[in-house]
């Protein structure tokens, strides 16, 4: 099985979000922000935001959405990951992320997501619980 992590290219975002945006939009749907798959397609292509696609032997199984937040220190923050058979691709995914995390000099990587996500980034920890009620 051969795992590719790649930035899809900002210029053929459109070109491609047809087979991305069904990866992303469950994950997308359970958010606790306003995005939706035309505000994203946006920010990615005004390269405001990074989106990570994950290939398996050829086929684009899963993404990950990734901003950055300036502060006092600059921040990474992991807003979507989606896909089918996540730990098929995971561990490359992770490495992808620290890469992005180091080239765009962030000193910290933030994620907010469910209990169950923390399997996948097991080189992070738990900081916080969000409580949210409708």
């Amino acid at each position: 099985m051969e795992v590719k992590i790649q930035v899809l290219n900002p210029k053929i975002a459109a070109d491609a979000w047809d087979l991305v945006w069904p990866l992303l939009a469950p994950a997308v749907e359970q958010g606790l922000n306003t995005d939706n798959s035309e505000t994203i397609l946006e920010s990615v292509v005004k390269e405001q935001r990074v989106l990570l696609l994950a290939t398996v032997d050829g086929k684009i199984k899963g993404c990950s959405l990734l901003s950055f937040k300036d502060g006092l220190n600059r921040t990474l923050d992991i807003q979507f990951l989606g896909g089918k058979r996540i730990k098929d691709w995971s561990e490359q995914m992770n490495m992808a992320i620290d890469t992005v995390a180091k080239a765009e000099g962030c000193k910290t990587i933030i994620a907010l997501g469910r209990k169950a996500r923390s399997r996948i980034w097991k080189d992070y920890h738990d900081t916080s619980v969000i409580v949210t009620g409708n």
